[in-house]
């Protein structure tokens, strides 16, 4: 009787490798009704940016009031001329084109402040 050939470490583990992307594969299909493979060519296929009506239509939400006051650290009956004072000295703060400054605190910051000017009705 022939001798039987005994598998290296090597075979054992591109067996178990295999198992499990078949285990993977299964599970994801159970999943998404579709296997990895089509999935892969299916977002290879989509475009890459948004179309520019799809792009324009998603806008942030419409931030809080009270979250405004907030941020710029006003008392909401603060008149509109502290609002603008304040706003120019923490504008002044965070603006990305000084030392220090930081370009997301300065995008909420001028959100804040066109909140609470729309509010006020300027």
């Amino acid at each position: 009787m022939p001798r039987r050939k005994k598998k290296s470490d090597m075979e054992i583990a591109q067996g178990i490798l295999l198992g499990y992307v078949n285990v993977l594969d299964a599970v994801f299909t159970r999943a998404t009704g579709k296997n990895i493979k089509g999935w892969l060519e299916e977002f290879r296929r989509q475009p890459r940016e948004l179309p520019p009506s799809a792009a324009t239509a998603v806008k942030e939400p419409e931030m809080a009031l009270d979250w405004a006051y907030a941020i710029m650290g006003l008392k909401t009956d603060a008149p509109v001329e502290e609002i603008k004072k304040r706003y120019k000295n923490l504008a002044f703060l965070y603006h990305p084109d000084r030392p220090g400054g930081y370009d997301e605190a300065f995008k909420i910051l001028g959100r804040a402040y066109d909140r609470i000017m729309k509010e006020k009705g300027k």
